[in-house]
């Protein structure tokens, strides 16, 4: 590129597919996290842009609500080099192995968009139970009793197979995932622009704003156990906290600054936010684990191969 705005520089390649529509990924990952492109705007220079072979409009949903779960996390760990800490790259020769679930469009249109509504409605009803009792407490057996393990049943021993109303299923449940994840970047925007005007010096949010601490270190605070590994040397932020509770926040923000600056108005700060942060931290837990269930059994995956799967005895 020519004149002043040197920055811009690239190397003009594949320009064309920076362009579409496209999954995008980090290089180095420390468990699966893919999202969609929509705008096709979005190319950086440490991670990868995915594009389907046979047609980029159609599936990527579907394709990134496989790609997001534990079992195909689970064969890219099998597949890869394993980093030191657990992280994995994702490269083309990585990818290419995983096991993509081909879909079968043969459920009529008039057929497919109602049995669709009610799966979605059967998952919608699922989710809020998986709140109230812990997503963790869904276990694969409770799935196949709910009224959406059987629907799910119904589906893949139709004949022909109805896999393509499990697609819309769970392309409706990856986007619902990728707007709550929005939702959730905004509250915690909103965390960080209320807590820079609460805070009494631009040196004590500056401090609470960029610096984190290793779980182990916020793991000697009795307050802060229940939410970190002793073991762990992760880094966890104070934004983390507002899916903990009160005194873990004040304990994670005292380790920062000192208990002397956590003010009442940083607490408040807190309390603004909390409930809004957590509700959505617990639903896209559930709606996380409900996609787990539905991939399990699209692949036939039996209960001692989701324990193998999940690391469970």
């Amino acid at each position: 590129m020519k004149g002043p705005k040197w920055y811009g520089y690239i190397y003009p390649k594949n320009l064309e597919i920076i362009g579409a529509r496209k999954l995008l990924t980090r290089d180095i990952i420390e468990s699966v996290a893919f999202t969609v492109d929509e705008a096709g705007d979005t190319a950086f220079a440490t991670g990868y842009g995915i594009t389907l072979k046979e047609d980029a409009n159609a599936g990527l949903h579907y394709v990134l609500a496989l790609l997001n779960s534990d079992l195909l996390d689970f064969v890219l760990k099998q597949v890869n080099s394993l980093l030191r800490g657990g992280y994995v790259r994702v490269f083309t020769q990585y990818l290419e192995p995983l096991p993509i679930r081909r879909i079968h469009f043969t459920t009529p249109p008039a057929e497919r968009q109602p049995l669709a509504a009610l799966g979605i409605a059967e998952a919608a009803e699922w989710i809020d139970n998986a709140e109230k009792t812990s997503a963790e407490s869904a276990s694969f057996s409770a799935f196949s009793d709910s009224n959406l393990g059987r629907w799910l049943d119904q589906r893949l021993s139709a004949e022909p197979e109805q896999s393509d109303v499990v697609h819309d299923l769970l392309a409706h449940l990856a986007e619902q995932m990728i707007e709550m994840h929005q939702q959730k970047q905004q509250r915690v925007a909103a965390f960080w622009s209320d807590l820079e005007t609460a805070c009494e010096s631009p040196d004590t949010f500056d401090t609470l704003r960029n610096k984190g601490k290793w779980e182990a270190s916020l793991w000697k605070d009795p307050a802060c156990q229940p939410y970190v590994d002793r073991e762990s040397r992760s880094t966890r932020h104070l934004d983390e906290s507002l899916g903990w509770d009160l005194p873990c926040y004040e304990a994670f923000a005292g380790l920062l600054v000192g208990r002397m600056a956590v003010t009442p108005a940083l607490v408040a700060v807190y309390r603004a936010h909390h409930e809004a942060y957590k509700s959505l931290a617990a639903r896209i837990a559930s709606t996380d684990a409900l996609i787990d269930q539905i991939v399990y059994r699209l692949y036939g995956l039996t209960d001692e191969e989701i324990a193998v799967v999940e690391g469970r005895d």
